[in-house]
């Protein structure tokens, strides 16, 4: 990629970006950083972003201002049609529209690749990215994390009081993310987690999940151990039957299902 040009303006976008959309200039950015042919300068939020030829060596030049950071998306999106919607709407402007098309079209590989192959692989991840992003928004971050906290702490408890059975790591719910692992004694973990799923329905991870010098200063390596991780569309019900299930399997023989 060649090296951008930065120079301090005082020109400022309407809106803030957002996260899907500082995703989508990234990859624009890349893609301009491959500009063969001309100069083109982006003005964007009190800066100058130059691609392609030097000025001086550059027949066509053009700037581009960028009123919107949905402009990005847009373009990222639906190619040559996003880009001239995202004119339309007033989303960017330019000081030669003409010599940016003829840029453009000395580049039109570029173009076509946004237009072609990027734009079916990248469209339904950005559209699954932003109903992500607004789910998160729209339930608030700590919303979240109070749900699973909750979780994790009602779990922890319940282990706690279970005979056979070690949790790793810290046993406070204020001091970890909702991932809880475990081992119950007599049972390898892999034994664990078929009688889980076959018996009550539960998925849940067994093994060295990643990590195995995490278990290996732990004393689990290399069978590794169970895994949970409550999230936000479990429930303290859900929890209820996993520790029930638990409970049965602990009184079982030992050395696995009975």
């Amino acid at each position: 990629m060649r090296p951008v040009t930065i120079i301090p303006q005082t020109d400022a976008t309407n809106s803030p970006a957002s996260a899907l959309d500082r995703l989508a200039r990234r990859v624009i950015f890349w893609f301009l950083g491959k500009l063969e042919h001309g100069n083109l300068t982006l003005v964007e939020d009190g800066q100058n972003f130059t691609f392609g030829k030097p000025v001086l060596k550059a027949r066509l030049q053009a700037t581009v201002t960028v009123q919107q950071p949905r402009f990005y998306r847009s373009l990222l999106l639906a190619g040559s049609r996003g880009l001239g919607e995202a004119y339309v709407a007033g989303w960017w402007s330019a000081d030669d529209l003409t010599a940016v098309i003829r840029i453009l079209t000395r580049n039109l590989h570029l173009l076509e690749g946004l237009s072609g192959r990027w734009a079916r692989l990248a469209g339904p991840f950005f559209r699954g990215l932003a109903a992500g992003l607004a789910f998160v928004e729209q339930r608030g971050g700590s919303a979240i994390r109070t749900h699973e906290r909750a979780l994790t702490a009602r779990l922890l408890d319940g282990l706690r009081e279970l005979p056979r059975v070690r949790v790793l790591g810290t046993r406070d719910a204020e001091r970890q993310t909702a991932v809880v692992s475990f081992n119950l004694e007599g049972w390898s973990c892999s034994e664990v987690a078929a009688a889980l799923e076959e018996r009550a329905g539960i998925c849940c991870r067994a093994g060295l999940h990643c990590a195995p010098l995490a278990h290996r200063q732990l004393g689990t390596f290399p069978e590794g151990s169970v895994r949970f991780s409550p999230g936000l569309f479990n429930t303290e019900a859900e929890v209820a039957v996993a520790l029930d299930a638990l409970r049965e399997l602990a009184a079982s023989a030992k050395g696995g299902p009975s």
